[in-house]
């Protein structure tokens, strides 16, 4: 029963922030993800060390950036009255599993949501593909981006990765990691305005349980998403 009411709060938050057309695309995407999975991904790299950080600010007022990397750090917020989200099943997981969470409220809803992984098992529990991550040499991998509608275009999304890269490089990694969708151009605007670059192909296919995936280095005078961005 617990499971049924999980899912369906999860449902009633879908429809009530994001409208019909995007839960039954996400039912669609359920389904396909389970049963056939295709997707062709950019692989990305930024190098903490030499990289400068430059800080952004949101263009919203009351926002405040939690790091949680303990799941009773969940139920302190709740008791301040945040509302971590109708995923928290799914993010306990994550949490268990060691990954940790960049978490913008506003006010005392959450507006951005990242994560960043530096073991294996963390970075499976993001969802995202096998990318090949040297994690014995400090390296990461992020992922799992999500940022409310209603917050979208207040710049929450570059604040916290700014936040993340600060916090992660005082942990010792050296380059962190990412994916991104070939076919996501939305993700593609926003990576032109961050520090990562491209330096491989991914591709990803999986039939029930089988699955595979090929990484093909890329000759690093191309620039694949200014190419897009302007076609």
């Amino acid at each position: 029963m617990k499971a049924i009411r999980l899912l369906l709060e999860r449902v009633e938050y879908v429809v009530r922030n994001e409208g019909w057309i995007a839960f039954i695309r996400a039912v669609f995407i359920f389904i396909r993800y389970h049963l056939i999975f295709r997707r062709s991904y950019y692989l990305s790299e930024c190098r903490l060390m030499e990289t400068k950080i430059k800080e952004v600010l949101p263009l919203i007022d009351g926002y405040s950036l939690k790091i949680i990397d303990q799941n009773h750090q969940v139920d302190e917020l709740a008791l301040e009255g945040l509302k971590f989200s109708p995923w928290y099943p799914i993010h306990r997981e994550r949490l268990n599993k060691g990954a940790i969470a960049f978490c913008v409220f506003v006010g005392k809803e959450l507006a951005h949501i990242s994560w960043c992984a530096f073991d294996q098992n963390a970075m499976k529990s993001l969802g995202g593909p096998p990318l090949k991550v040297d994690f014995a040499h400090n390296e990461s991998v992020c992922g799992a981006y999500w940022t409310s509608p209603k917050y979208r275009g207040y710049r929450l999304a570059p604040y916290a990765t700014r936040k993340k890269y600060q916090y992660i490089r005082e942990l010792g990694t050296v380059i962190e990691r990412a994916t991104m969708a070939i076919d996501n151009v939305a993700a593609h605007r926003a990576f032109s305005r961050g520090h990562h670059r491209i330096y491989a192909t991914g591709r990803h296919l999986r039939i029930l349980w089988w699955e595979s995936w090929k990484e093909m280095l890329l000759d690093q005078s191309e620039d694949p998403i200014k190419r897009t961005l302007h076609e």
